[in-house]
């Protein structure tokens, strides 16, 4: 009996998953064939994990498969595809839905268990290989006239990047968030200067009614019809992961092109002061490959994101939103801790009054309008560096200080130089700093 081996696996683009799957085929006697695909594809401690499925192709109907499909699904499932008995137990599966007279090969052999175990065989021992063929290092020149990093949302949210929005509850930020969505999608530059992009609005805090009554108040304060309609994918309850595929789809099928996320908090992928959670859910938002922007909480007496410092390590922007009551106005002030290849701008502040409805009214404001604020931008670098080990660390490595509070770690080591201020312990090759207390 002579074996056709099958067409080597290719990576393709698809809709589920991670956005790629590796796949192949085997052709039967006209007009079937059998399909084999991988999708999620990733590496563990015991081996190479993936989603794959196996489908009948025809466009013949199969009695024994009750169908008229041209492509039905044999069986799937998510396991370490390394493993032989997991394989042999989704193939054999797989073939008992053919019938006991299953299909012939191209060149007439019967297609048996064995042949199909075979192929699934020789299938998921490519996998990982053709998965990995798509971060090969290439020759990249030079180019130091090349053009700056364009803004979506000057100066806050750059083209092709991440920007994270931290304030305490109640600031406001899923309103001036929902305002730059909203701005961006409708070409709105009462407030920023804006590229206009198909934007998407990712809700997994309210209700849907909640959302809806938001969009119409934001649309007001920004001089457009109330029931004007942005794009929204809600969630409230579920996860980043239980939502991803959705996201992905829309921004193949909708051509979204900014995404806007609220909040990380609710990104359900575990503990968030955990760095390969922080790294996963960060990882998710670049995978889009569009620009985002997500709405992050502080500790409690902080202005940092909760968490793992790998949020604000991943962002390529972070904004600290700080409010202050004055009447029946918020003052807002946005500043930019943190900033990669542009520079840190000046803050900005905004003035949002609201009523039963929610937001009523947004203007551009001054400094000046808000003291209180003004007086947190110019607070000194040793202040900064004091609440967040106070407060927050206690202790911590002037590294992680530099990355947690933007801040040149040069600028650090020398406020450190004050030891009157500030204790010097040595554990091993790193060193922490604390606050000296009486």
């Amino acid at each position: 009996m002579a074996i056709i081996n099958l067409p080597p696996p290719t990576l393709i683009d698809g809709e589920r998953g991670d956005g790629k799957i590796v796949t192949t085929h085997k052709e039967l006697e006209s007009p079937d064939r059998i399909e084999f695909e991988a999708l999620n594809v990733r590496p563990s401690s015991t081996g190479v994990h993936s989603y794959v499925e196996m489908f009948l192709c025809s466009e013949a109907s199969h009695e024994y498969l009750a169908c008229k499909s041209n492509r039905v699904s044999l069986g799937y499932d998510t396991f370490n595809i390394e493993r032989h008995a997991e394989r042999g137990r989704l193939s054999n599966a797989a073939h008992k839905l053919l019938g006991d007279e299953p299909p012939k090969t191209a060149d007439g052999t019967p297609y048996t268990q064995m042949l199909l175990k075979y192929d699934f065989d020789n299938f998921c021992r490519l996998v990982w290989d053709v998965w990995i063929g798509q971060y090969q290092p290439t020759e990249l020149a030079g180019d130091p006239l090349g053009d700056p990093p364009q803004f979506l949302i000057h100066p806050l949210v750059i083209e092709q990047g991440g920007t994270i929005l931290v304030g305490q509850r109640g600031s406001g930020k899923s309103y001036i968030a929902m305002a730059m969505c909203v701005a961006t999608d409708s070409n709105t530059n009462h407030y920023w200067k804006v590229s206009q992009k198909k934007s998407l609005f990712v809700n997994l805090e309210r209700s849907a009614s909640s959302i809806r009554r938001r969009i119409g108040a934001v649309n007001g304060a920004l001089g457009l019809p109330p029931d004007r309609p942005l794009l929204t994918l809600n969630a409230r309850g579920k996860g980043l992961a239980d939502v991803r595929s959705g996201i992905r789809q829309a921004i193949e099928q909708l051509g979204v092109e900014f995404v806007v996320l609220d909040s990380i908090s609710r990104a359900g992928m575990g503990n968030l002061n955990d760095n390969e959670v922080g790294n996963s859910i960060t990882d998710a938002l670049n995978s889009f490959g569009t620009s985002w922007l997500a709405i992050a909480h502080p500790p409690r007496n902080s202005d940092n994101v909760f968490g793992s410092t790998m949020f604000e390590n991943a962002a390529d922007i972070v904004v600290r939103q700080t409010l202050v009551q004055r009447d029946n106005e918020r003052g807002i002030q946005l500043s930019m801790a943190k900033a990669n290849d542009t520079e840190i701008a000046r803050p900005s502040y905004y003035g949002l009054t609201f009523d039963e409805y929610g937001l009523q009214s947004m203007r551009v404001a001054k400094a000046e309008d808000y003291p209180e604020l003004k007086a947190a931008e110019q607070r000194s670098v040793t202040e900064q560096i004091t609440d967040h080990l106070l407060h927050e660390a206690g202790e911590d490595t002037a590294t992680n200080i530099a990355a947690k509070l933007g801040i040149a770690r040069s600028t650090v080591t020398t406020v450190f130089s004050d030891t009157s201020k500030f204790n010097k312990i040595k554990r091993g090759k790193e060193v922490f700093y604390s606050v000296k207390t009486t």
